[in-house]
């Protein structure tokens, strides 16, 4: 009995909406501030831009919202800012040119 408790415990820490959803903003924030925008042809060289400061400026630890988001998402503000200036470092260096940056951040996600 005990063996089936664990395991239904595990399928419910498996299934979390409101964590998918705040890992899904982070990821969405980090594609946006790297300039990966879903449909750039709606997009001109000024709002791309703008879109890419904002997010930017998304990953601020003093920010509510900022901090609202990392705590669903499972994660401490700083270490998700930490997080999101290195895969900017790498990303910026060239260093990720090679694979897919969503999937690169989904899996840095996934540690939370």
């Amino acid at each position: 009995m005990n063996a089936t408790m664990n395991h239904e415990l595990e399928q419910r820490k498996a299934v979390n909406p409101l964590k998918d959803l705040a890992k899904a903003v982070i990821t969405r924030a980090c594609l946006d501030s790297l300039g990966h925008i879903t449909n750039s042809s709606y997009c001109g060289t000024t709002e791309k831009s703008i879109l890419m400061d904002t997010a930017k400026r998304f990953f601020d630890p003093n920010i509510k919202s900022f901090r609202l988001w990392c705590d669903l998402a499972g994660g401490e503000p700083e270490y998700i800012r930490d997080l999101h200036n290195d895969l900017t470092y790498h990303y910026n260096c060239g260093k990720l040119k090679d694979f897919n940056t969503r999937v690169v951040i989904e899996t840095l996600l996934k540690k939370l």
